[in-house]
Order: C-alpha cells, then sequence, then structure tokens
C-alpha cells in the first residue's frame, strides 16, 4: 500500500499537474524546467511498478539508485516549503504533492531492500547526482548570469527556457535576437489568392496599383488578419476598401488616433472593419476582423508609386510586398499592368522605356493651381556613412552585406555593437540597439545608409537621433530581415526613405554614389508645356504638401478605416470616401468585357461604312 500511494500515485499525480498547471513554478520554483527533469521524476513511479510486480534485474537496481537520488535532492528542494505544505493538506489534500518527494522516499527504502547488486545501485545512485547537476546546472547558471547581464555567457550556454521566463522581452532579444512572444501565423489562416492590378505612367515616371488579398479561415474560431506592407520609396497608400455582404466598401480617411479607435470600436462587438495605418516609413498595417470560421475576407489596397529614374529614357517600378502577416502570405501576385498579365515574386521590379524628352509633367490640383514636375538632376552625396546592424537576423545576409560594402566604398563605417558601435566588424549575435551607431553617423555625415535587421525595441538615444534627422540628414534604410520594427514606427520623418530597390544590394547602394534623377514636384498657378499626366500626380503633391486629408492618403498622421454601416460612421464622426475621390482601376474581368464592346464597335462601324 506504501508502494502504491507514496511511490506511484503521488509523484505520477504531482509530475501531471505541475506538468499542466505549473503550480509550484508560479508560486515557488520550476521543478520540471526541461525534460530530462521530467525524466528523473519519472523514474520513481516507474522503479515502484516495476518492484511490485516482482521483476529484478540490474537496471532496476540501478533505475531504483537514480530514483533515490532524484526523491532526496527534490526533498531538499522542497524542504522549506513543508510547514506551508502541511498546513494546506486539509485543503483538498493540496500539500500532499509539494510533500511527495519527502513520501516518495518511504517507498523507495522498501525498494532499496529488493536490490540485487549493490554496486549497480550505488552505480545508479552516482549517476543520478550527476544527471540532475548536468539538468539542473544551465537554469542555475542561467538565472544567475541573467542577474549579472552577462550577455555573453547567456548567449554561449543560457538555458532558452529559463531567459525566457526571467528575462525582460527587450533583454531577451538583446541576447537571443528573438523576439518573446513574436507573431507566427495563425494555423488555418491563410492567403487564397493575391491580385496587383495597376496602370503606368513612364512620361510622369509614376504608377498606381492595386493589390487584392483574400485571406480565408479554416479554424474554427474568429480569426483577425493583420499584414505589413512594404511600399516602395516615395509611394503613399490612396485607397482601401472591404468587401461586405458582397459589395466592395470605401473607407473614410481621419487621424491615425481615430481611425484606430473607430476600429477597436467595433472589434469589440465582431463587426465588419478595416484598419490601414502607417507602421514606419514605407510601411503600413492592415487589419482586418473578423474573419469568420469556415470563411474568407477580401480587401484592397491602392497604392500610388513613383517610379525610379536610372536614365531618362527608363523608370523602373517596384512593387509593394509583404513584411509579415499573421496568415501564411502569398510570395507572388499575379500582376496585371496596363493589360499585360504575369505571374510575379514579389517584390518585383519592371522597367518601363519612356520619352527622354519629357522633362515636365502636370496634373490638375482639386482646388486652384496644377501640380508640376520637372525633371533634375540631383548631384551625388559627396560623402555617404554606412551603419550596419550586427544582429543575429543578419547573419544570413553577410554576404551581401559584404558585397555592398565593396561595391559602395563608404567612407566611414559604423558597426552597431552590445556596447553601442564599432569600426570593427563583431560577430553577428543577438540582437543590437542600432540607435547608438546611427546618432554618431548622423552627427558627421548628412547621407547615411542603413543595412539593419528588424529592430522591435527603440533604445535611449531615439530623441538624438529624431533631432539629428529634423536638421538636415538623410537616412536611407534597408530592412533585410521581415518584421515589425519599432525604431522605424518612431522615425517616420521626411528625411528618413527607404532603399529603392531595383536589383541586387550592392547594386542599388551603389547608385547612391551617382547623381540621381528625380522629378521636383511644385504647386503652380498655370498649365505648363509637358506631359499631362493622371491625378496621381496630385496626389504625391498632396503626401509632400501635408494635404493628406484632402487627397484621401495614408500618412503617419492619417488612417484609413472602413467600418460596416452608415450609422456607425455617424457615430465615429466620419464619412466614407465616393467612388469619385479616390483611383481606381477596372478589375481584369472587367478590362475583357470593355475591350470586347470596343471590338464589337469596331466591327459595327466597318460594316456601317
Amino acid at each position: 500500500m506504501i508502494v502504491m500511494l507514496c511511490g506511484i500515485t503521488l509523484p505520477l499525480v504531482a509530475l501531471v499537474w505541475e506538468a499542466l498547471g505549473h503550480p509550484c513554478a508560479d508560486m515557488w520554483f520550476d521543478p520540471i524546467p526541461t525534460g530530462g527533469h521530467m525524466l528523473l521524476i519519472a523514474t520513481v513511479p516507474l522503479v515502484s511498478t516495476l518492484y511490485l510486480i516482482g521483476h529484478r534485474s540490474r537496471a532496476l537496481d540501478v533505475l531504483t539508485g537514480v530514483a533515490t537520488t532524484t526523491t532526496i535532492c527534490y526533498s531538499l528542494a522542497f524542504l522549506p516549503y513543508v510547514p506551508v505544505s502541511v498546513w494546506c493538506i486539509p485543503i483538498l489534500g493540496i500539500g500532499l504533492l509539494p510533500l511527495s518527494p519527502l513520501l516518495a522516499l518511504f517507498s523507495l527504502h522498501i525498494s532499496a531492500r529488493a536490490v540485487s547488486e549493490p554496486r549497480q545501485y550505488w552505480l545508479g545512485f552516482g549517476l543520478g547526482f550527476l544527471a540532475l547537476g548536468v539538468f539542473w546546472l544551465p537554469p542555475t547558471l542561467t538565472r544567475a548570469w541573467i542577474d549579472e547581464d552577462a550577455v555573453g555567457w547567456l548567449r554561449a550556454l543560457g538555458h532558452d527556457a529559463t531567459m525566457r521566463k526571467d528575462c525582460g522581452a527587450a533583454q531577451y532579444f538583446r541576447i537571443t535576437g528573438r523576439v518573446l512572444g513574436d507573431e507566427e501565423p495563425v494555423r488555418g489562416l491563410r492567403q487564397t489568392s493575391s491580385r496587383m492590378v495597376g496602370k503606368a505612367d513612364p512620361g510622369a515616371a509614376l504608377a498606381y496599383l492595386e493589390w487584392t488579398f483574400d485571406v480565408q479561415n479554416d479554424t474554427g474560431e474568429v480569426q483577425e488578419a493583420m499584414v505589413e506592407v512594404g511600399l516602395p520609396a516615395g509611394s503613399v497608400v490612396s485607397r482601401a476598401t472591404l468587401w461586405i455582404d458582397g459589395t466592395e466598401r470605401e473607407a473614410a480617411y481621419t487621424s491615425a488616433e481615430k481611425a484606430t479607435r473607430a476600429y477597436g470600436s467595433l472589434v469589440l462587438h465582431h463587426l465588419d472593419p478595416l484598419l490601414v495605418t502607417c507602421s514606419g516609413p514605407g510601411r503600413v498595417q492592415v487589419r482586418c476582423y473578423p474573419v469568420p470560421p469556415g470563411g474568407k475576407r477580401t480587401f484592397k489596397l491602392g497604392v500610388t508609386i513613383p517610379m525610379t529614374m536610372i536614365a531618362r529614357g527608363e523608370a523602373w517600378l517596384e512593387t509593394p510586398r509583404v513584411l509579415r502577416a499573421n496568415f501564411a502570405a502569398s510570395r507572388s501576385a499575379e500582376l496585371n499592368l496596363d493589360g499585360r498579365v504575369s505571374i510575379a515574386r514579389l517584390p518585383a521590379t519592371i522597367c518601363f522605356a519612356r520619352d527622354s524628352k519629357v522633362l515636365t509633367a502636370w496634373a490638375p490640383l482639386h482646388r486652384e493651381g496644377f501640380a508640376v514636375e520637372r525633371l533634375q538632376s540631383r548631384p551625388a552625396p559627396e560623402r555617404i556613412a554606412l551603419v550596419v546592424d550586427t544582429s543575429a537576423g543578419m547573419r544570413g545576409h553577410a554576404g551581401e552585406v559584404d558585397e555592398a560594402i565593396e561595391a559602395l566604398q563608404p567612407d566611414r563605417i559604423f558597426y552597431a555593437t552590445d556596447d553601442g558601435w564599432s569600426e570593427k566588424l563583431p560577430d553577428y549575435a543577438g540582437g543590437r540597439d542600432n540607435l547608438p551607431a546611427l546618432k554618431q553617423a548622423l552627427e558627421g555625415y548628412s547621407t547615411v545608409i542603413w543595412l539593419h535587421a528588424r529592430q522591435p525595441y527603440a533604445g535611449p538615444q531615439l530623441t538624438n537621433v529624431q533631432a539629428l534627422l529634423k536638421g538636415g540628414r538623410d537616412l536611407i534604410e534597408a530592412s533585410l530581415e521581415p518584421g515589425g520594427d519599432a525604431v522605424l514606427q518612431e522615425l517616420q520623418l521626411p528625411a528618413v526613405r527607404p532603399l529603392a530597390r531595383r536589383a541586387t544590394l550592392a547594386q542599388d547602394v551603389v547608385a547612391l554614389r551617382q547623381p540621381r534623377l528625380e522629378f521636383e514636384l511644385r504647386r503652380e498657378e498655370r498649365i505648363p508645356k509637358g506631359h499631362a499626366a493622371s491625378d496621381h500626380l496630385a496626389r504625391l503633391w498632396a503626401l509632400q504638401a501635408g494635404k493628406a486629408l484632402e487627397y484621401k492618403l495614408v500618412t503617419p498622421e492619417t488612417g484609413a478605416v472602413v467600418l460596416e454601416t452608415m450609422q456607425q460612421y455617424a457615430q465615429n464622426d466620419l464619412i466614407p470616401a465616393t467612388p469619385d475621390e479616390v483611383p481606381s482601376v477596372p478589375e481584369p474581368g472587367t478590362m475583357a468585357l470593355v475591350a470586347v464592346a470596343l471590338a464589337a464597335a469596331g466591327v459595327a462601324r466597318k460594316r456601317c461604312a
């Protein structure tokens, strides 16, 4: 009876109880921080069971020694809590669980009498101590290193489960380069189709793309779809829609704070909102709720994109891309650009030939005047500094970073380190705060290129970097690792722009050493001679002039939100955009019908003739 109760039942109940609910770990300490600890504890009921069925062997003698060592060590560990445990026995017998190591000793004492080979028993006794040392040592040392903030030791030998439990989120990132609770795609939430439809205007070096997402929910629960989209340099979201009951609904445009508040109010009631806000330079976050169980949601982003000018006779279009999503996102999209359909891996770059004689383009503004762009040649920066993130997330990009350095030949390189910055490349490890290196580079150089992995935590130098960027410096950033970025979220300033991506990283950065062709935008009273552009030129001017709400644009200060009913818009003091206030591109099916209609009209004209 003693063996059954103290050697089998209590140890098993205590082990399962702690593994499922972690009561001891929550109140005192974690008795099973690793799977190895669970195996050692499991030797107690195993030995007791084999003893009861009459099994005898040398292996059992060894296991009995291991189990005895385990119970002695756990009895000593729980000894300070014995008075509390005894007091808790009348409360549903809960106090017996911390007492189970002590009670198991009685059972193992009976089992040990049946040992046939004492040497095997004592071998197991020693092996038990060795195993406990091996299993206990990493968590114990890890806790000590965490207290001392010994980053080097923690990276080399730290116990990950202990660090996850005992480290703060920022400290864990600094040690490992990983984010605690990082958002992984929801199983069963997936993108079923990805379609881009657009129009290009090479003369004005601009384009408009509408990107439609279909997200399917194969889970049994309501889900929120979230995606962060990277935009080409200088781009702006100029349309957002959500399909509700089979009808495409336009967004309302307001302050980012007000849009977020309106979205949150509907999410609480499981209604149908969509929210689009900026999450950093060249980044927007889209949230859509609810995606019903077994159902899907369809939403669309319209993006006005300035092309990159390499020479007067060519312009390069870069497509948006997914930076991160909580659903399984497609890496490619069906791209229908000016009626030409292809499957493109994102981000895609497309070269357009243009009339090299076109130096001026214009479009009417909503009120008086015209948005006019004139082609200018900007001299290359005289001096360029390069800031390189050396976090673990950059390890896989080390080769392309080296190629970029070789091609660019920067005037000075600042490597982010654990202690701030260095001009010597350290190992790629952990998660490093890049702000000290950025501050140092911006203090001495007016043009800084920043190659980095994600920076989920903004350090104390953020205010200094913001002040320098407001003082006339240019920061060109290239995010080489997908994911959210708290530093970019805070650096949503005109001086910060994403690197224009056209080819390899080396080719893209070395292009910054060349004179730059770009259109300079301004407002003029009269129509100039030149290329008549689409109204997207006016939108780019509005982005520059701070007139985002008038032109229905998503910027760091503004957001877009789709609500379900006009009553909800009224309750939130919002008015959705009308179709004539936002751009649009006919869907491929509509374009085909138009083509058929035009062909039929042409045949009819020939017959009439």
